[in-house]
């Protein structure tokens, strides 16, 4: 395994505590302390730290380097290959404990997909901390297959704007600045989504970041900004996010609450929906509920 993938990086990591476990059996359960040492002082090694943090980067950026087919090691036509590599999706995964939202959820979803030959500009806005960053992370999980491209962009400041454009324009070897990554995408042709998230800054102009004219593509705004309404483009292109309802509430604390055991008993449950109505934000309590329990 370690030859096929030896000239293909960030995909195939191989972790093995070999030094201190050469001559232990199977049945060798009373020296599991011993197993135990060994394991911690292999993770302690820097060459395995660095190797766990490239891990955790390729999982969160889910960049499609190579497809099952190869590396089940079937062999296609280079054609197919070249197709299959073509595409270019890099974003963090949303919280595994995503809940509620339906309504935003596809509200936002039927709107960046509905352009098929149309520009939309979709954007979500709403106090820091209601969850508007992850509500676009699960929006775009749910409409992943839609795309060719996804660049997901910081939008904090404009260094760091034109520090993801120009990333995405070398990485697809489309140009060497961000212009030319905006001029690629008013003229590509394809699928693709740009996530502006985070865009908070008055003084930075997320306009001139916004490709012109494109058929088929799809620009996502996250901000505390209400003015930046004004770019949005579509038919339900505004969702203004506040805080959760008290349904959502008490399934998001629950769901922190119950990971990794059982369901929780009728009381806790009748606590969670107690803690999320005393809270004038449902969010705020979902970060003192698992200290209670």
């Amino acid at each position: 395994m370690m030859l096929r993938f030896r000239n293909t990086s960030e995909l195939y990591f191989r972790f093995s505590v070999d030094q201190g476990v050469q001559n232990m059996d199977d049945g060798s359960w009373e020296r599991l302390g011993e197993t135990m040492q060994h394991t911690k002082a292999y993770l302690r090694k820097n060459e395995t730290d660095r190797k766990l943090d490239e891990v955790v980067r390729a999982s969160m950026e889910k960049r499609g380097v190579i497809s099952t087919t190869h590396a089940a090691g079937q062999i296609s036509r280079l054609q197919d290959v070249t197709q299959t590599l073509a595409g270019f999706k890099r974003c963090p995964a949303p919280t595994i404990f995503y809940t509620g939202r339906q309504n935003e959820n596809t509200k936002v979803a039927t709107c960046i997909t509905g352009g098929k030959n149309e520009r939309r500009v979709c954007v979500v806005y709403g106090l820091g901390g209601v969850g508007k960053t992850q509500l676009v992370l699960n929006v775009i999980e749910l409409t992943w297959e839609e795309w060719d491209h996804i660049i997901y962009v910081d939008a904090s400041s404009t260094e760091a704007i034109e520090k993801a454009l120009t990333q995405f324009g070398k990485a697809k070897k489309v140009g060497e600045t961000f212009k030319d990554v905006i001029r690629w995408l008013e003229s590509c042709g394809e699928r693709w989504l740009v996530v502006f998230d985070n865009a908070d800054t008055p003084s930075t102009n997320i306009r001139q970041y916004i490709p012109t004219r494109s058929r088929g593509g799809a620009i996502l705004i996250t901000t505390r900004l209400p003015d930046l309404a004004r770019l949005a483009e579509g038919p339900n292109s505004v969702c203004h996010l506040s805080s959760m309802s008290q349904t959502d509430g008490t399934a998001l604390l629950v769901k922190i609450a119950s990971l990794g055991s059982q369901a929780l008993p009728d009381k806790d449950i009748k606590i969670a929906g107690e803690l999320v109505q005393a809270s004038n934000r449902g969010f705020v309590a979902a970060r003192i509920f698992p200290h209670r329990m």
